[in-house]
This record gives C-alpha cells, sequence and structure tokens, in this order.
C-alpha cells in the first residue's frame, strides 16, 4: 500500500500554523531526497509565508515504511524514540545545562520541536529546519577530515555526558527511561541474520585471498545476531546512545572562502577596473541588487559586494549570481582581510562566510534520533569512525580521535558540575577502547555497504520490502574502504 505521506503531513501542520498564531499563510510543502541516506521516512521542507513578517522554515520526516519492515523491525519503537527526544529528553538536556550555567554558544544544540503524531503509519516529526539557517550534510561518499571529525566527538561528549548527568541527577526516571530504549537491531534476529549472510559474502568477496581467510575465521566467532548484539550490553551502567552517529546524521555549517562562493565574476569585475589591488576591507553597509550595480561598484560609483542565489555552476566554472533581492553587510575584523554575512534566496540563509586561508567549520550539529538506545559509549565513537573515515584518516587520527572525545567528555561533564573521574574515569575508558575494537569491524562489515550505497541503488523500505534488502551490492568505494579496514584490524593484532 503506497502512504500518502504529504496528505498526512498537511494535517499535522494545521495544528503548527494554529499554535503559531499564523492566519492564512502561504504554505510551500517540497520533499527532499536524503540521497540515499535515509530509509525510514520521507522527508520534506516546508516554508510558511507569512505577510509582513519573517518566513517559518520547517523540516519534517513522515514514516514511510512498508508492513513488512516495520513489523520485523518492530519500527514504532524508532518513531516513538525520535518523539521522545525531541519532545522530553531536550527538555531535561536543556534544563540541566541551564542549571550549570553552561553557556548557550558551549551546549549541545538540538532544533526547535514544533510538532509530532505517533498515530500508526502516519508518524510525523515537524523541527525547526536548520538547512534554511546554512547547515549542510556531509558528503557521505568521502572520508571525513580531523576538523569535522574533532567537531563530531565534541558533541558527541556532549551528548554522552548529560546522559551521565541526567542519571546522576535523577536516577530513577534515567533507568526508567534507559530501560524502554532497545539497540537497533534487538528482537530482529532472524532479519538480522539473513543481512548478516549477505553482508559476510559482499566483505569476503571484496578481499584477497590471504586476508579472506583472516576475516573469515573472525566472522565465525563474532558475527551474527548474537554476536553484534553482544557489543550493546554494558556492564558499567548504560548511557543513552545517539545509535546510528555518522556523517548522514550530522549537520554542519562552514565558514567558507568567499571568493569561491561569490566567484570569478567579482573578482573579473574588481580586475577589469583596475581595481584588483584596493583593500576589500574599505566595503561599507550597502544594498545592491544585480549585476549592473556590481559593474558601478568595480568602476568607483559605489561600494559594497553583490551576492545573491547560487546556481549550480556547472562543470568548472563559476556558480551564477541572481539578480534580485540581494544583500550583504562587511563587519570589521582584524584578522582576516574581510568577513562577511551572506543572505542567499536559494537553498540556505543565511550562510557566514569568511575570507580566511582556509575553509573552517563553523558548527556541527547531530540529528535523527530514532536509534537512541542505553549501551556503551564506545559503540557510537566505533560506529562513527568506522562508518565515516578511510584508511588514510585512521593511520594519522585514530589514536588522536579517541584521545579528543574523552577530553570533550571530561570537559563537558565537569561544566555539568560531575567528576569524570567518578562517573567515568579514564582507566575505564581506556578499557573499553581495546574491549570494543572488533564492534569497528563488525560495523564496517554489516553497514558499509548501505552507508557507501550508489543514490540509484538505494534501497526503499516501502511496499513489500524486505530487511534484508538493506544488505546491497556494494561499489567500488565500498570495496576500498573494506579492504583498508581489515587491513587495519591485520596491524592492530585482531585479524
Amino acid at each position: 500500500m503506497q502512504i500518502d505521506t504529504e496528505a498526512i503531513l498537511n494535517e499535522l501542520l494545521e495544528s503548527v500554523i494554529e499554535d503559531e498564531g499564523l492566519n492564512h499563510p502561504e504554505v510551500v510543502i517540497k520533499p527532499v531526497s536524503s540521497g540515499g541516506a535515509n530509509y525510514t521516512s520521507t522527508l520534506y521542507t516546508i516554508t510558511v509565508r507569512i505577510p509582513g513578517g519573517d518566513d517559518l522554515e520547517l523540516f519534517a520526516k513522515v514514516a514511510c515504511l512498508g508492513e513488512h519492515v516495520r513489523n520485523a523491525m518492530r519500527a514504532e519503537r524508532f518513531f516513538a524514540n525520535e518523539r521522545f527526544f525531541y519532545r522530553d529528553l531536550q527538555k531535561i538536556y536543556g534544563d540541566l545545562q541551564v542549571r550549570s550555567k553552561i553557556p548557550e554558544d558551549q551546549r549541545l544544540f538540538l532544533p526547535k520541536f514544533y510538532a509530532c503524531s505517533d498515530e500508526r503509519l502516519k508518524e510525523t516529526l515537524i523541527l525547526e529546519n536548520l538547512v534554511a539557517k546554512g547547515y549542510v550534510l556531509y558528503d557521505r561518499l568521502k572520508s571525513v577530515t580531523w576538523e569535522y571529525a574533532a567537531a563530531a566527538m565534541d558533541e558527541l561528549a556532549k551528548l554522552h555526558a548529560l546522559s551521565y548527568a541526567f542519571a546522576a541527577d535523577d536516577p530513577e526516571k534515567f533507568t526508567k527511561v534507559a530501560a524502554k530504549t532497545e539497540m537497533m537491531f534487538a528482537g530482529c534476529a532472524d532479519e538480522l541474520d539473513k543481512m548478516w549472510q549477505k553482508s559476510e559474502a559482499n566483505a569476503l568477496n571484496a578481499l584477497p585471498e590471504h586476508l579472506k581467510s583472516r576475516l573469515n575465521a573472525f566472522l565465525i566467532k563474532e558475527s551474527g545476531s548474537k554476536g553484534f548484539l553482544n557489543y550493546s550490553i554494558t556492564n558499567r551502567g548504560p548511557v543513552l546512545l545517539h545509535g546510528d552517529y555518522r556523517p548522514s546524521n550530522l549537520l554542519h555549517k562552514m565558514t567558507i572562502r568567499l571568493a569561491e562562493i561569490i566567484c570569478s565574476c567579482v573578482e573579473f569585475s574588481l580586475t577589469k577596473a583596475g581595481r584588483a589591488s584596493q583593500p576589500v576591507r574599505r566595503l561599507k553597509r550597502n544594498l545592491l541588487c544585480g549585476r549592473k550595480l556590481l559593474e558601478k561598484w568595480a568602476a568607483g560609483e559605489g561600494n559594497g559586494l553583490i551576492v545573491g542565489e547560487r546556481g549550480d555552476g556547472g562543470g568548472s566554472g563559476p556558480p551564477e549570481i541572481s539578480l534580485t533581492k540581494c544583500k550583504a553587510t562587511a563587519e570589521a575584523d582584524t584578522s582576516i582581510p574581510y568577513s562577511v554575512k551572506v543572505w542567499y534566496l536559494s537553498p540556505v540563509e543565511p550562510a557566514h562566510f569568511r575570507c580566511s586561508q582556509d575553509d573552517k567549520l563553523e558548527k556541527l550539529i547531530p540529528v535523527d534520533y530514532q536509534t537512541i538506545y542505553g549501551g556503551p559509549t564506545m559503540c557510537d565513537i566505533y560506529y562513527f569512525i568506522f562508518s565515516g573515515t578511510d584508511g588514510e584518516f585512521r593511520r594519522q587520527h585514530f589514536r588522536p580521535l579517541l584521545d579528543r572525545y574523552y577530553t570533550s567528555f571530561s570537559h563537558f561533564l565537569k561544566k555539568l558540575q560531575q567528576n569524570p573521574e567518578e562517573m567515568y574515569p579514564r582507566e575505564h575508558y581506556e578499557e573499553d577502547v581495546k574491549k570494543f575494537l572488533p564492534y569497528g569491524l563488525l560495523v564496517a562489515v554489516l553497514f558499509l555497504p548501505l552507508i557507501l550505497v550508489d543514490e540509484e541503488c538505494a534501497p526503499s523500505f516501502d511496499g513489500d520490502a524486505q530487511l534484508s534488502d538493506i544488505a546491497v551490492e556494494p561499489n567500488k568505494i565500498y570495496e576500498k574502504r573494506i579492504l583498508e579496514v581489515v587491513e587495519d584490524f591485520v596491524e592492530w593484532g585482531i585479524l
């Protein structure tokens, strides 16, 4: 049965419009492709246009799972998890950070919650649209950078530290919450074993003979539903984990070399007018609309900077600049040539770009909390590392990234007025680093084919789809990544 997700969304949107006190707004709903990164929900962006006021930018997820997959995975718990996280746990975590007087810019940031529906087959969640504020997804087919990975560990450390603080602040309530959560494949042993058979074959087929036998020996002992689920159990007391902590579930905002975004059109105009050597910091606040005004400015007949909507640019050429309703403000910054806030009409607004030597990560925000469960911290850490990094990254940054997590965790726990040496001492952390390392190999074998799937080959889980469809045919990127993972585990003495 095909689910009319947009009709379902419209029903819930009416309550949001009423709650926000909006009278007869124009509502624009656009479906969003996840590019092969999301399977449980149909995604939408919503712009609620208010005459004489600011637009309300929203993001929605509407359940789209077919009956077989829904039942096999007991998927109602995923939607319940996310409703609970944004509607209830977000308030608890927010209160803990406020009471601890943690500055706003140092807190775990979460998008604003607007509404949800728990009706079966119509599960829907409406949140603030972070993409409209300049946030984007990382390219899941590329290995993360050190800057990105370090920021991801910082935010993960905050999430875990807040769980510890919650447990200390209200032990009884925390215990009830943790007891209601389960690792995503708990209770799905038969389906998981089918997936394992396909995933193991994919991994073994991608390896040369001398490594194939090593991995096969490991999988005989560790794989299957029982081996995988054993790593979700901890004797140290559970931490509320993200459960699917990978780049596709993180949004980030970059500060980018402005010249690369505004494109060579600006540079050409400046050079043509003989003004390229003039200090750009002389820019004043101004409003310009259209290419002709840019040319006037370059000729000395104005001061300001044209910016606007980006086209795709096509090939190696620069992106096109929109000619309508564009504005920019120049801001003083003595450390760099100039810093400018840019409002784009589409696809993101506002985005903050700086002209600097290198692109810089401004902020990173975890999203998608359908898979939260009480388990060991290392499951989130290794899930991120082996789903988002390649062999070259791990050769340079594997140990530093593990250190980064614990340093950030202990610092944030102290800000929450807790003692990390009592809650999760470094000695215990190092023991877990070694104990749970094989879990990283299991993550790579089971999940990398799906994480790295070509968009056109990504499975759909609506209609009559089977859960085993998650074990997709691997591509060349997967074959390279799984080989690098296996080589690492040989070097580390696991294989």
